[in-house]
């Protein structure tokens, strides 16, 4: 999963090889140090199979879209409140889910790279159809379903991340202190 940058910290979803649990980690460039931020809602049973993606939500908090590749069904989640990586008074993040999507007509993001944010609980996504392999843009929400074709050919996204210094980022860690 890439990670996503958020009042100047970059963040990202890794998981514990402990205790296999999946949490969303910082790295703060002001202070130079990595930081557990929390748990994730829904814990993926199979990385191979399942999609989590992580987006940033009305400015200051987070979205994650999780697809089950089995049954093509799609949640999203939001946090309650604003994400400040300078709180250190210990308060839990919140997750509430805002939305779960019929999985007619929607592609399985398992081999599409994904781009998604969320308007007036609408899901507007970018990705990959997963039978044509053009990129394609998708709006959903309970009462609506429009699929736009902005391709015809194979989905290769291409995107970088700007690092302003060299310190390396570790994308899996041991035993956060969540």
């Amino acid at each position: 999963m890439d990670p996503l940058s958020l009042n100047g910290n970059l963040y990202w979803v890794t998981q514990d090889r402990d205790t296999e649990e999946y949490f969303i980690r910082s790295f703060d460039f002001s202070r130079e140090i990595f930081k557990p931020i929390c748990l994730l809602p829904c814990q993926r049973f199979n990385w191979l199979f399942n999609q989590l993606v992580l987006a940033v939500f009305e400015g200051d908090r987070f979205s994650l879209l999780k697809q089950c590749y089995e049954t093509g069904k799609i949640e999203v989640w939001v946090t309650k409140k604003k994400i400040d990586d300078d709180d250190d008074n210990g308060e839990q993040v919140v997750w509430i889910s805002l939305m779960t999507l019929p999985t007619t007509n929607l592609p399985k993001l398992l081999f599409s790279d994904v781009r998604y944010f969320i308007s007036d609980k609408t899901l507007i996504m970018c990705c990959g159809d997963d039978q044509t392999l053009a990129a394609c843009i998708y709006f959903v929400r309970e009462d609506l379903f429009k699929k736009i074709q902005i391709d015809s050919g194979i989905v290769l996204f291409s995107h970088c991340v700007y690092l302003p210094n060299f310190i390396p980022v570790p994308l899996e860690f041991r035993s956060p202190q969540v």
